[in-house]
C-alpha cells in the first residue's frame, strides 16, 4: 500500500494495484458496454475504432476474460463484463459528480458550429 494525503487531511492507505488502474480504459469499457458497438463507442469517445479495439485487447488481458463477444453485429458482454460494469457504474458516477462539482464552467458547455450540409459537414 502507498500513503495518500488529500487536502492536508489525515493520510490514508491506497492499495498499490490502484496505481495500475487506467481510468481512461475503464471509460472505454463502459462506453462499449453501453453502446454494444466498437465503432459507435469510438465516435462517442472521439477516438478511432482501432484505439477502442486496442484498449479492449488490454482490458481482456487485465481481466483474463473476452469481455465482449461479437454476435449479430453487436458486442455482447460476457457474464464477467456484466459483473464488472455493475461494480464500476456507481463509482464512476460518484467520480464524475465529484470532478464536475469543481470543474470549470467551460467543461459543461456545448459549442455549436453552424455549417452548410452541401460541404459534407453535418
Amino acid at each position: 500500500m502507498s500513503t495518500v494525503s488529500v487536502g492536508g487531511s489525515e493520510s490514508r492507505q491506497m492499495p498499490t494495484f490502484l496505481k495500475r488502474v487506467d481510468l481512461a480504459k475503464l471509460i472505454v469499457f463502459m462506453t462499449v458496454f453501453r453502446e454494444r458497438n466498437v465503432s459507435t463507442a469510438a465516435l462517442r469517445l472521439g477516438v478511432t475504432q482501432p484505439a477502442v479495439s486496442n484498449c479492449l485487447r488490454d482490458l481482456r488481458h487485465d481481466f483474463a476474460d473476452d469481455l465482449f463477444l461479437r454476435m449479430q453485429g453487436m458486442m455482447k458482454p460476457t457474464p464477467k463484463a456484466e459483473a464488472i460494469a455493475a461494480a464500476l457504474l456507481p463509482g464512476l458516477e460518484i467520480l464524475s459528480h465529484a470532478v464536475m462539482s469543481f470543474a470549470s464552467p467551460m467543461w459543461c458547455q456545448t459549442l455549436e458550429i453552424p455549417c452548410m450540409e452541401r460541404h459534407g459537414v453535418r
